[in-house]
């Protein structure tokens, strides 16, 4: 079954009607369906020009294992589940404190009679998460004791002292403050990452796993996410960039003097 990953079938390309191979993963995924990066690039020009905008109008797609809404207003491009958006189209607006879910846990399951109303609370502990914080559960006296003491042993042994705190962190940025992501990135994120062919553009790894697969700015600026600015790379080759770790990479470090020039 592993090599079958690598199998490929023939395409013919949405944008200009030319025939490629693409690979059966990516095929079975809804993905290969152009033969190159300019076809990809003219599709989305076309598909941005005409835009139709308002909540009722979005267009569904599928992405990492689930099914996405995206729509347009005056404020910009807005995403939300499948689920909440059929919900508030046929139903109405999804009350407080709740979420839409599925009856059987299937995500890509999106017939509407698999949908229904849970507390936010439940929805964690019906997936099998089990974080006490985000089900409103409460640890118990002795299990806080517990951490506490565990936590001073650790202090006392000296397991803490100046190690990864501050400048002594080996990846300490000067203090820059973290940046949040504006929503227009998670919606070009997965168009990025099929533009580069769902592979690392250092190393070359395959990014079909989305736990592996990071979209880099290479600006260092999250607000800035032009289609230039943003490349395709594995976990590792991203921490690399972001590190002060010597490495023999002339990419990375062609990127890493981009963030810090």
């Amino acid at each position: 079954m592993y090599k079958d990953r690598h199998a490929r079938v023939e395409k013919i390309c949405e944008n200009c009607g030319n025939a490629f191979m693409a690979r059966v993963e990516r095929v079975n995924k809804g993905k290969g369906r152009f033969c190159s990066l300019k076809c990809a690039n003219e599709v989305q020009r076309k598909e941005l020009s005409e835009t139709v905008w308002g909540f009722e109008n979005g267009k569904k797609y599928f992405t990492q294992g689930k099914w996405v809404v995206s729509w347009y207003d005056e404020d910009g491009q807005h995403n939300t589940s499948y689920p909440k958006w059929w919900w508030t189209i046929n139903v109405g607006e999804v009350p407080d404190g709740f979420v839409v879910s599925f009856v059987d846990k299937n995500q890509e399951n999106i017939n509407p009679d698999n949908f229904h109303l849970l507390p936010k609370g439940k929805i964690w502990v019906e997936n099998g998460k089990g974080n006490k914080a985000r089900t409103g559960m409460k640890w118990s006296k002795e299990k806080k004791l517990e951490i506490s003491n565990r936590v001073k042993k650790d202090w006392a042994k000296g397991k803490y002292d100046g190690i990864h705190i501050g400048e002594n962190h080996y990846n300490w940025k000067g203090g820059k403050s973290k940046e949040e992501y504006p929503p227009e990135f998670y919606a070009i994120r997965e168009f990025i990452l099929d533009r580069d062919h769902y592979q690392c553009r250092i190393c070359g790894k395959s990014l079909d796993n989305p736990k592996f697969a990071h979209v880099h700015h290479r600006d260092a600026n999250k607000q800035h996410n032009e289609q230039n600015n943003l490349i395709s790379l594995c976990i590792y080759c991203h921490s690399q960039v972001h590190s002060n770790k010597d490495t023999s990479s002339e990419t990375i470090l062609a990127l890493r003097s981009e963030l810090y020039s």
